[in-house]
């Protein structure tokens, strides 16, 4: 169940970052990798800034705030299929992250899906304040230049 250890691949850029902000979320991440793999709801949890709003594919990319996320997120672990790997993170801006990894999770009907997931994350305090799903990075990179690091959430 979760995530495998060792399959965290944070790039140079967002391991090293270019402030604290950077190297605080980067740290985050590599929590929140840690977490889901323990399926530990509350250190899921304390990765989310308290006015998060984040898209999963836990909560079928429905924007939620933290604490329901953290429970959608839990959930989807307890079904056994849910699992979160091949973590890589790309540092965008500041605080701003692009996490590409596969998802495999229940899909409508009973199906199990297993792709690639983009998802753009961007931190405030250090912790996971908004997180926004996309099927490529290009889409990923185009939302960021519309509507910046609040990534209209």
């Amino acid at each position: 169940m979760g995530v495998g250890k060792g399959q965290s691949a944070v790039s140079r850029t967002a391991s090293s970052g270019t402030g604290n902000g950077a190297r605080a979320l980067a740290d985050t991440l590599r929590r929140f990798e840690l977490a889901l793999e323990r399926g530990s709801l509350p250190e899921i949890r304390a990765c989310f800034h308290e006015d998060a709003v984040i898209e999963s594919v836990a909560s079928d990319s429905y924007p939620l705030g933290p604490d329901a996320t953290a429970r959608a997120v839990a959930a989807a672990l307890e079904d056994g299929v849910y699992m979160i790997y091949g973590w890589q993170h790309e540092e965008l801006e500041p605080e701003v992250v692009l996490s590409i990894s596969r998802a495999r999770h229940r899909a409508g009907g009973g199906a199990i899906r297993d792709e690639t997931v983009y998802r753009l994350i961007s931190g405030r305090d250090g912790l996971m304040w908004r997180v926004k799903l996309f099927r490529s990075r290009d889409d990923a990179i185009a939302h960021l230049e519309r509507h910046g690091p609040g990534l209209a959430l």
